[in-house]
């Protein structure tokens, strides 16, 4: 389990992701952001995404990804690129990232990383929950980044973002190999592909890479009529495109 604490609004809110099972305390917060809890719980709502098993050997893992991905890493390791795996993140690997993100963001008219969304990332940081990777070309550009929320047995993709072209497809499936590479390297034992945004790219993820389709569970416990309120502002100025996280 990793856990970070902060406030919302002035109300104190735990943020709890990869428990086993939810525990119910009297000491517990108020509010309570469940991220990925697997096992289920009746008052979060279960969503699917896919886990790999990273206590296979390398060479089954391999195996297990389609011919084109397999293809595709083995025309990048002939580049000559660069991996940087960020284990102790300062708060300029945050920044860098930001920038990167919020650029290609903005060209994909998506959501981009706001002031919650970096205090998130530095409080993670700060409880040894975060690691960040990139790839750069041979003209040290940055051509994709992946961010992910780690607790030594788990590694959960929190973040990604490549430049908008189709080679850089190829450039994530092979930064996605070499993160699973490391981190089984490092003995963790589940590659988690994180919140998946429909049904059809979970099957893409799942025949692409291999793995196993679970279902976990995410969501808000209130246990106060205002933590209440506060958690209906959430949705509804989601609703009206006011991003929060």
């Amino acid at each position: 389990m990793l856990q970070i604490s902060r406030k919302y609004f002035a109300l104190p809110l735990n943020h709890v992701y990869f428990q086993e099972s939810k525990g119910d305390s009297r000491f517990d917060p108020k509010l309570i952001r469940y991220t990925h809890l697997l096992k289920p719980s009746r008052q979060l709502q279960g969503q699917k995404t896919v886990h790999i098993d990273l206590q296979k050997d390398e060479q089954r893992l391999l195996n297990s990804m389609s011919t084109d991905i397999q293809n595709e890493v083995q025309d990048m390791q002939e580049k000559n690129w660069n991996i940087s795996i960020i284990d102790n993140v300062k708060d300029s690997d945050i920044h860098d990232f930001k920038q990167f993100y919020n650029l290609n963001r903005k060209k994909e008219g998506g959501s981009k990383i706001n002031n919650f969304d970096i205090q998130t990332l530095k409080l993670l940081r700060d409880k040894g929950g975060l690691h960040i990777t990139k790839l750069e070309n041979e003209r040290n550009e940055t051509i994709c980044y992946r961010v992910y929320v780690i607790n030594g047995e788990m590694a959960m993709s929190l973040y990604d973002c490549s430049q908008a072209r189709r080679t850089d497809d190829y450039a994530n499936a092979f930064l996605i190999w070499e993160n699973i590479k490391h981190f089984r390297r490092l003995g963790y034992k589940v590659f988690d592909f994180g919140d998946i945004k429909g049904e059809k790219q979970l099957q893409q993820l799942k025949v692409n890479y291999g793995g196993t389709i679970v279902t976990v569970f995410s969501g808000f416990i209130s246990k106060t009529f205002i933590s209440t309120m506060l958690l209906q502002l959430h949705w509804w100025r989601g609703m009206k495109g006011t991003s929060y996280e």
